[in-house]
């Protein structure tokens, strides 16, 4: 089972939040850069005491 994260996206049409399943935040990020090509993205732990790297 993965970390749990919250995806914040900024679009064009506004800013929206998915949360995604990942084994690191590395991976995370990666797969939502793959989902929303061109897109500001930020990545926040939805986990408590995840707050690493």
């Amino acid at each position: 089972m993965g970390l749990l994260y919250e995806l914040i996206v900024d679009t064009e049409d506004g800013t929206t939040t998915v949360e995604m399943e990942s084994n690191s935040k590395e991976e995370a990020l990666e797969s939502a850069q793959e989902l929303y090509p061109g897109c500001r993205l930020a990545l926040v732990s939805a986990e408590p005491g995840e707050q690493k790297g």
